[in-house]
């Protein structure tokens, strides 16, 4: 049985998100690269790209729950 989403649709949300997963993808091998080639003084560094990464997701997430209203 098909059950609908309600909320306020976003138009071409299904493109950002794919756009921003793109992105997300890019800042967590960015991340990988600071870890494995930056000093240990500087994990930082490393540290403030993963959570970039994990904030980029939970926007993608977002945008994926703002579709259009769909069938499931």
């Amino acid at each position: 049985m098909p059950i609908l989403r309600g909320h306020t649709p976003i138009p071409a949300a299904g493109a950002l998100a794919a756009q921003i997963a793109d992105l997300r993808e890019q800042v967590f091998a960015l991340s990988e690269t600071a870890r494995r080639s930056v000093p240990y003084d500087y994990s930082a560094l490393h540290v403030s790209l993963q959570i970039a990464s994990n904030e980029l997701g939970e926007a993608e997430r977002l945008l994926q729950e703002a579709a259009p209203l769909e069938t499931v």
